[in-house]
């Protein structure tokens, strides 16, 4: 039956080859053994689609046969041309076959490398929770065997995978345990994978010193490959370019340059493997530019066309955006626009998240009429990428628990087969019912925590609305009082004043008719009276002046008695600068409200976030304008990584409605400046 089969294959190679093929077909009698036919230096120089066809032919006859370890090592030898033929679903279902009859045989090592391979396939196809869960299955399954070397590539795999949703510290602890083993069992090919993969990582934790050290291990590594000159070439160049990446994080670019030299120096390796050819050279020409090497856009061009003839289009991506930087340094906006906008389309296209918002960021400087629209897609799409590796993390936790449970379940099976049916049921009720009640318990505490929320944000509300409502009245009481002393100057006008000039004019007008001494006389004394007139009006002027600035005393009062409050039940000390140029009376009531509401939220960041002890206010009066600056000793923080918040948005709303603008300046340790500028 076996030798049926192996004919069968003989004469479909031998039948599928073209007249060109035929030379190379007779090398293959239909005596020839399955594994020796795929291993024949022959099966190489076939047409694709004949080789193609030869497999697929093989696959069935693998798929008929028995199922005895010499089978399982050719479905092995498949599955692995399929992959180098990139024929990715091919090799998914030859990779599921392998767990299927490793499974029939109880042959626990065919088992983890048909679920190694098929974790590859997910990776390939960049679903990243199945390519971890088939990795772990695999990782579960060589742990209970000898089989170390496939055990830490399977560890370093997950790692990459860690690596990818930025669990720094996880993939720099699963990649040391790989590299234990690779040490362990004298692995080079691992051991120098777990050192460049230690470097990428260390490098995204900008520990740069360490990372150039695992590099150098690299290096010392690679000097014992002598079998393949070109795999020696590819990884040496890929080291080099490492060390270079480096220094190019450091912006040490004349060392970083140096390193990206020596890699494309490396014999050929533009034949081998262009791509990565064009992705030294572009880290090289981005270094030339930064060191001030003006005659770099030639060199960008070219190694755009290089990614294009190789179809690599994450590097051609990166080209663009690199273009597009470039011609905004020469101001050339109309070019940067059409390089970024086309980078853009394909990073989506690829679904590259992280070109995507560096695309965005380049085309909110080009773009400067839309850079808010663009700013708010980096910040929306930056959210759902943390997001989404939060959940993938979440993800790879349950799969972990899960895979246990399966293996574990699996052994229940195999030792107590009578029973597992009901011990299945009943952890899976428990679990359910372990799960609702830590949903239930997760709904009730949110609930109550939303609860507590919506009665602070009640409290706060009604505070200000009393505090408005104060406000309100309190300037109510002052156009009472403004009104009362305006009638109060009317009558002392009208009933003294007017009426005391108007017994003068009259006495004084008999003048006009009579000039003798005894009316002069008489006349002389009314005149003194004027002076008497004078002075009333220089106590009503006098009086007026001291109530000129009563809205002063009033507004900074309350102000005053608002950092009070705060005193009473914190460590913050507040100190106040009034410029006694600033004419209160003038200002209109609702921007001094929006004063006060501002200083009231700005105060509360200040408790809520700062720990500051020392909080300085000043208003001064500049032209037209009443600028106000509140600065604190606090922690300060980060502007350009700080979200925004609820309070400085409703600062900026208050400040919007007034036609106001807010300036912020902090330096962590050094505290935090707020700059107000009102127009008066």
């Amino acid at each position: 039956m076996k030798n049926s089969y192996l004919l069968l294959a003989a004469i479909f190679l031998i039948l599928s080859c073209n007249s060109k093929d035929k030379e190379a077909s007779q090398l293959l009698t239909i005596s020839t053994p399955m594994d020796s036919i795929l291993e024949h230096p022959e099966m190489d120089e076939l047409p694709r689609d004949e080789k193609i066809k030869l497999l697929d032919s093989l696959t069935q006859i693998l798929a008929n046969g028995s199922n005895d370890t010499v089978s399982r090592s050719n479905i092995i030898q498949v599955a692995n041309h399929y992959f180098y033929l990139n024929e990715i679903d091919k090799y998914h279902d030859v990779s599921k076959q392998l767990v299927a009859m490793g499974d029939e045989a109880n042959d626990t090592l065919d088992m983890a490398r048909g679920y190694q391979y098929i974790g590859d396939y997910f990776t390939d196809r960049s679903i990243p929770d199945s390519s971890y869960f088939y990795f772990t299955k695999a990782e579960k399954l060589l742990a209970e065997t000898d089989d170390r070397e496939n055990f830490g590539r399977v560890k370093l795999k997950k790692g990459y995978l860690i690596y990818k949703i930025n669990d720094l510290a996880s993939s720099e602890a699963i990649a040391i345990q790989a590299l234990k083993i690779a040490h362990e069992v004298k692995d080079l090919t691992l051991e120098y994978e777990c050192y460049n993969f230690l470097s990428s990582v260390l490098t995204a934790q900008n520990k740069y010193d360490e990372a150039i050290q695992y590099n150098e291990k690299a290096l010392k590594t690679l000097d014992e490959f002598t079998d393949d000159p070109q795999y020696f070439t590819l990884l040496k160049s890929q080291t080099y370019n490492s060390i270079g990446t480096v220094f190019m994080s450091k912006k040490e670019f004349k060392i970083a340059a140096d390193h990206f030299k020596k890699g494309l120096e490396m014999p050929d390796l533009l034949t081998i493997h262009p791509a990565y050819y064009a992705y030294i050279w572009d880290n090289l020409i981005y270094c030339r530019e930064k060191m001030g090497d003006k005659n770099v856009l030639g060199d960008y061009k070219n190694c755009l066309k290089i990614r294009d003839s190789t179809g690599d289009l994450a590097g051609i991506v990166t080209s663009k955006i690199k273009l597009a930087n470039y011609y905004l340094s020469k101001k050339d906006t109309v070019l940067a626009l059409e390089s970024i906008r086309e980078a853009r389309k394909q990073a989506e296209e690829i679904k590259s998240v992280g070109d995507v918002n560096e695309s965005l960021q380049v085309l909110a400087k080009a773009d400067v009429k839309n850079s808010p629209i663009y700013f708010e897609k980096y910040v929306t799409l930056t959210d759902e990428n943390l997001k989404k590796e939060r959940e993938q993390r979440d993800k790879f936790a349950r799969i972990e628990y899960e895979t246990d449970e399966i293996l574990s379940e699996k052994k229940i099976v195999e030792s107590e087969k009578d029973r597992i049916s009901l011990q299945r049921w009943m952890i899976l009720g428990f679990s359910v019912l372990l799960v609702l009640i830590i949903i239930l318990w997760y709904m009730i505490q949110s609930q109550r925590n939303k609860n507590k929320e919506l009665r602070y944000i009640q409290q706060q509300q009604e505070a200000n609305e009393e505090i408005y409502e104060l406000m309100l009245d309190q300037q109510q009481k002052l156009e009472e009082g403004k009104q009362l002393e305006k009638k109060r100057i009317s009558q002392e006008l009208h009933d003294g004043i007017m009426g005391k000039l108007t017994g003068i004019r009259l006495n004084l007008f008999v003048l006009s008719k009579k000039r003798d001494d005894a009316t002069i006389d008489h006349c002389l004394q009314h005149i003194a009276e004027i002076q008497n007139v004078e002075k009333e009006i220089r106590t009503i002027s006098h009086d007026l002046s001291k109530n000129f600035f009563s809205d002063v005393v009033n507004f900074i009062i309350i102000v005053k008695n608002l950092f009070a409050s705060i005193e009473n039940h914190s460590d913050i000390h507040f100190e106040l600068k009034v410029d006694e140029k600033i004419d209160w009376e003038i200002v209109n009531s609702n921007i001094k409200m929006q004063i006060y509401r501002i200083l009231q939220e700005s105060i509360h960041n200040i408790q809520k976030h700062a720990n500051a002890t020392e909080v300085f206010i000043s208003m001064a009066k500049f032209d037209n304008d009443l600028k106000i600056e509140i600065k604190d000793n606090g922690t300060g923080f980060d502007i350009a990584e700080k979200k925004q918040g609820i309070g400085l948005k409703n600062i900026q709303d208050r400040l919007e409605q007034i036609g106001s603008t807010l300036t912020i300046n902090s330096t962590i340790g050094k505290g935090t400046v707020i700059h107000l500028i009102f127009p008066i």
